[in-house]
């Protein structure tokens, strides 16, 4: 007898390790955060403005891989990260499920975005220039 296991989408989230979503208009963080969260065994995937993350956040969900932990900029072109963060709560609540959970980066803000941000409750706010360890701390408290 000769027994076969198909993977299902769970299978492959397990193996994969957490999905991150990082948001960010600046290559370089996003490759630096790729860089930190990778070796831990998180699977991450990149957008560079809030527009496109949003687009991600959908398809992911529509795929039935949600993202676990989602990491915005504040301050980024075309959408930034509070108005982002707001459309995708919007959305999971229009859903009926969960959002992921969420972490703002900040290098600086308007205060108009620093009263939005703080509305929306995240899970944390890591200020530029963040650590190594505050990065992993943070991110494996969230995505418990």
């Amino acid at each position: 007898m000769v027994l076969i296991h198909f993977l299902t989408k769970t299978d492959v989230i397990i193996m994969a390790g957490e999905r991150i979503l990082v948001v960010d208009d600046e290559a370089n963080i996003i490759k630096a955060l790729t860089r930190i969260l990778t070796p831990q065994g998180y699977d991450v995937t990149a957008a560079y403005n809030g527009r496109e993350g949003l687009e991600k956040v959908k398809q992911a969900h529509a795929d039935g891989l949600d993202y676990r932990v989602i990491l915005s900029d504040v301050k980024m072109p075309v959408m930034d990260g509070p108005q982002f963060i707001g459309e995708m709560l919007s959305y999971y609540e229009a859903e009926g499920v969960p959002s992921p959970k969420y972490i703002f980066l900040s290098g600086g803000m308007s205060e108009d975005q620093e009263a939005r941000m703080k509305a929306l409750n995240p899970f944390a706010v890591l200020p530029k220039p963040y650590s190594i360890e505050t990065v992993l701390t943070t991110v494996k408290r969230a995505s418990e």
